[in-house]
């Protein structure tokens, strides 16, 4: 029963809300709470403005899927593709 009341308290929260509450959380093993600063140095290295990377996840979480409203992270292998997804996982 418990899990069911979980299951729906988690259906009537954003996809923000969700990650705002993981965010208050723990850190993923082995970060340390440097993830953000390895983001920054990674979206550097590829010419991704780290401002535009995050108004474009922002808004899609916010608002939802569209036409127009879908990111596509693709590159060669071990260029952080599942760097910046894996983080997600278990809370989308």
């Amino acid at each position: 029963m418990t899990n069911d009341k979980a299951k729906f308290d988690r259906s009537k929260k954003t996809r923000i809300e969700i990650l705002k509450e993981a965010a208050q959380g723990q850190y993923a093993s082995g970060c340390n709470g440097e993830w953000l600063t390895c983001a920054s140095e990674v979206l550097k290295q590829d010419g991704v403005r780290r401002e535009a990377f995050v108004t474009a996840i922002r808004e899609l979480l916010e608002k939802g899927r569209s036409k127009f409203r879908n990111i596509m992270i693709c590159g060669p292998a071990n260029s952080g593709k599942t760097f910046f997804a894996e983080p997600t996982y278990k809370y989308l």
